[in-house]
């Protein structure tokens, strides 16, 4: 019973007489005669209410940046450098700090999104795209750091093997 009478006071209406403006409560669309005038309104069914929109936040998109070798004139100079100071054998602590100083110069982040340049690993939004930006991967080893580690080989491990092996003689 009480379910059907929320349902009968949910669809009233309050409306306004035309003729005397007197307030009228009526239960739906049809046509009344005003009580306190006499006159007959027709009451027209409700309009319908617009339905709230609302636009559905959309995820970020998470990329990863890509690590690109960049010209850097400092970078490469003081990988020249850290590599000529490798030749001797008291110049390879100052060499190679200064190879991989000068092989991080070299390298910026772009975005893996739209290519944009990133300034900063800690940057977390794209300035062009502004798609979110995770943590940089690690990538293959550059050609230079290939170079380094050969080089420390044949001039660092490959004499000291031969002057330790020739102590057990």
């Amino acid at each position: 019973m009480s379910g059907n009478l929320v349902q009968y006071q949910a669809s009233q209406r309050n409306i306004t007489c035309p003729s005397c403006r007197a307030i009228l409560t009526v239960p739906a669309a049809g046509r009344y005669d005003c009580p306190s005038c006499g006159q007959w309104m027709d009451v027209s069914p409700p309009a319908p209410q617009p339905i709230a929109s609302y636009a559905i936040p959309q995820m970020p998109t998470v990329v990863r940046p890509r690590k690109v070798r960049e010209t850097s004139a400092l970078g490469i100079l003081l990988e020249v450098i850290g590599l000529l100071f490798c030749l001797s054998i008291f110049g390879i602590v100052i060499g190679i700090p200064l190879l991989i100083i000068g092989s991080r110069m070299s390298y910026g982040l772009r975005c893996g999104n739209c290519g944009n340049k990133i300034d900063s690993a800690l940057v977390t939004i794209c300035a062009a795209c502004k798609c979110s930006v995770g943590r940089p991967m690690r990538g293959p080893l550059s050609p230079i750091s290939i170079l380094i580690w050969v080089l420390l080989v044949l001039f660092f491990v490959v004499p000291a093997l031969v002057v330790w092996l020739g102590r057990w003689r």
